[in-house]
């Protein structure tokens, strides 16, 4: 299986209060990107149904970003070429900048099945994952003159994801279970110019999510009614988040946990055989169990 992706964007702020002052028109920050992904995995399964079965798999990707922004005011030209090298500007434009970000991700993943009886099935799981990022940018105008270019980055990470899950089967109509697992999400770089005054974080890294839950499934009179309870408890640490600089710019860091305690019922009545009647309800007790506050800043 392969897959491909390209996306793009293209965003504009108001930046005259920032820099906008002595200029005869608004101050417009345009931020823009572009990113292409490319991925193939590898599966091989087993026959489903028997008393073990398995599915391994391999995956790698690969992503290519693009990103570009610039501050320009119609006018600043006359203006800021009194004091500045010619080299400083493009036009009106008086400040750009350009990053580029390319990452690889490889894989190794399974599952496996093992019913000891008709009723007790345990399931394990987990999946590998190795990242690699690199990162390089430059920046110019009136602000650095000549150029500033920032480190070239380089930002490694691997880890194990794991699944456990026991499930018990009184029959067709009858099932009850327990889960663990793990989920994340990668870290990257920020790709944003410098702030004086302001050491704005050098990227986030891979957030973790740990879910554990019991349910129940369960169909009753003919199985014309259909019910399931599942209750759960959710904690993420490392939350990845995206705050604003006092410039506005946003930056990405990681922040505290978060803890998520909930319940989630649904049932199904087929009231005929045209006829469905169905019932939701969730209820969750959300909040965060711890904040950071970095040596640098306020987060």
């Amino acid at each position: 299986m392969a897959g491909y992706s390209e996306k793009e964007r293209d965003l504009t702020n108001d930046y005259t209060m920032f820099y906008g002052e002595g200029l005869p028109n608004p101050t417009p920050y345009r931020d823009r990107g572009k990113s292409d992904t490319g991925s193939i995995e590898l599966r091989l399964a087993s026959p489903k149904g028997e008393r073990f079965d398995y599915l391994i798999g391999v995956m790698g990707s690969s992503t290519d970003k693009t990103l570009n922004d610039s501050v320009s005011s119609v006018g600043s030209f006359a203006i800021f070429s009194q004091d500045n090298d010619l080299a400083d500007l493009r036009g009106d434009m008086f400040y750009w900048g350009e990053a580029k970000v390319d990452g690889e991700e490889k894989a190794v993943f399974g599952e496996a099945n093992v019913r000891f009886t008709d009723q007790w099935t345990l399931t394990l799981g987990g999946r590998w994952f190795d990242t690699e990022v690199n990162s390089r940018a430059l920046y110019s105008g009136i602000f650095y003159a000549g150029g500033l270019a920032l480190p070239r980055g380089h930002q490694t990470e691997d880890g194990f994801a794991r699944k456990v899950s026991l499930a018990w089967r009184r029959d067709a109509d009858l099932m009850v279970y327990a889960l663990a697992s793990k989920g994340y999400r990668f870290g990257n770089p920020n790709m944003i110019f410098p702030l004086e005054d302001f050491a704005t974080p050098s990227g986030w890294e891979t957030d973790s999510l740990w879910n554990y839950e019991v349910g129940m499934r369960a169909t009753w009179f003919d199985r014309r009614v259909q019910t399931d309870l599942t209750v759960f408890l959710i904690d993420w640490s490392d939350l990845q988040v995206r705050l604003y600089r006092p410039d506005e710019v946003t930056y990405g860091t990681n922040a505290g946990e978060a803890r998520n305690i909930g319940q989630e019922f649904s049932g199904l009545w087929r009231v005929t055989d045209a006829i469905d009647l169905s019932f939701n309800l969730t209820h969750l007790d959300a909040q965060l169990t711890e904040t950071v506050i970095s040596e640098d800043n306020l987060v």
